[in-house]
């Protein structure tokens, strides 16, 4: 079994509502601090593709080769957009068959990317301009979707990232990714944002009319936290605290985690700029996970008393 390795942790930590809990820790007021959130952005483009269909400009059941024909012959016929959606298309890189049987859970950056490609053909606009729509509904101010006119190192108060290596030294990341990756990992934002986005997406219906297609598990994966349901772009799980939605990130240079518990309305949102040495991720996310699960417990906790007051 892995243990996890002390290491040392610097980063914004939210729990929005501020008076949710008495976590000391929960101290991250900064509005204008960004960093790269990783695969907190699929849920994001997850979004993005279910507005389109609820716009009946597309299917889940479409098959991703009637938007990119280019996609190679071997995949025709054989996965839907739903299937991307919750990882369970196979798909792989563009160069190699698909893994198995669509189906099963196989994470897959790559769906998500082409997901983004294709988000473009039915709305008709670049997916960035699309995500920064989407993210003025949800008033962020500090959140972006970087592209050739507004790439990464354009961002005024991006948190400088750094990766670990294998011998534990440190080492500033460049301020660039490939625009093809951004919508599986690459979107911009801050925690007060993500706060935002998670109320917009799950106490309104800024984001969807119906966010049941987002927000019910339709896959499973194995994941450090167990068995986990697996929606679009979200992880769910039944929690001390009731039903917890959830994701986190890992790109050079940044980690994220995001949670939010809907029976009390709270958001946990934990950002790093420095992506630690991935050999060992129960000691990347350990201090991540510890203050979820302390979370979790004074939540239940105030749960039981209201219950008994």
């Amino acid at each position: 079994m892995q243990t996890e390795i002390v290491r040392p942790f610097a980063a914004e930590v939210l729990i929005s509502p501020t008076d949710a809990t008495a976590l000391m820790f929960a101290s991250s007021n900064n509005a204008s601090q960004q960093f790269v959130i990783g695969s907190l952005s699929k849920q994001i483009t997850a979004a993005l593709l279910l507005r389109q269909v609820e716009q009946g400009r597309v299917s889940l059941t479409d098959r991703p080769e009637q938007y990119l024909p280019e996609l190679p012959e071997e995949w025709q016929g054989r996965i839907t957009l739903a299937q991307m959606l919750n990882h369970t298309s196979g798909i792989v890189a563009l160069s190699k068959p698909l893994a198995e049987q669509p189906g099963q859970f196989r994470y897959s950056n790559l769906g998500y990317d082409l997901l983004g490609q294709i988000i473009e053909k039915v709305g008709k606009r670049p997916y960035s301009e699309q995500v920064m729509a989407l993210f003025r509904l949800c008033e962020m101010s500090h959140s972006f979707a970087p592209d050739q006119r507004r790439p990464l190192s354009s961002a005024a108060n991006l948190a400088p990232g750094q990766t670990e290596r294998q011998d534990g030294t440190l080492v500033v990341v460049a301020q660039s990714l490939p625009q093809a990756s951004v919508p599986s990992g690459g979107i911009v934002s801050s925690a007060p944002d993500l706060a935002a986005w998670n109320r917009c997406l799950y106490q309104s219906d800024r984001v969807l009319a119906d966010n049941g297609r987002m927000l019910i598990p339709t896959s499973t994966r194995q994941h450090r936290w167990g068995k986990l349901g697996y929606a679009a772009g979200l992880q769910v799980a039944e929690t001390d605290a009731g039903l917890e939605y959830s994701h986190s990130g890992y790109v050079p240079g940044y980690i994220a985690t995001m949670s939010y518990y809907p029976q009390h309305q709270v958001t946990l949102v934990i950002l790093e700029n420095v992506s630690w040495y991935p050999g060992n991720m129960l000691r990347v996310f350990g201090i991540h996970d510890r203050l979820r699960n302390e979370l979790i417990r004074q939540l239940a906790n105030k749960f039981i008393s209201e219950e008994q007051g």
